[in-house]
């Protein structure tokens, strides 16, 4: 997958340092490049997307393709039910996300 992986450290960290640099590494070009390479695991790296381990992948260059036509749902529990958002696009959800919180 594409551009979402989510790498933080727990606040309870018995060695947030540590964990941090941990996380730089994980997300950074190099240890990602490697994992494409490796792993065959699509990058979130934008520089890693742009590399010829991905767009030389048929695999990896199909989901890329695809991530860009994702139709995002958000749903949002409401004091008696459940509404359903579908949004075409990533700023879409974004200017929701915004609304949401003015409200």
């Amino acid at each position: 997958m594409f551009g979402y992986k989510y790498i933080g450290v727990n606040g309870s960290s018995k060695f947030p340092a540590t964990a941090q640099i941990l996380a730089h590494y994980l997300a950074g070009e190099e240890c990602q490049l490697q994992r494409t390479e490796k792993l065959g695991w699509g990058p979130s790296n934008k520089k890693v997307q742009e590399s010829k381990a991905v767009t030389g992948s048929p695999v990896l260059k199909a989901i890329g393709e695809q991530s860009r036509m994702l139709v995002y749902r958000l749903i949002l529990l409401q004091h008696s039910g459940i509404l359903w958002l579908t949004l075409a696009t990533r700023s879409s959800l974004t200017h929701a996300i915004l609304q949401m919180q003015l409200l």
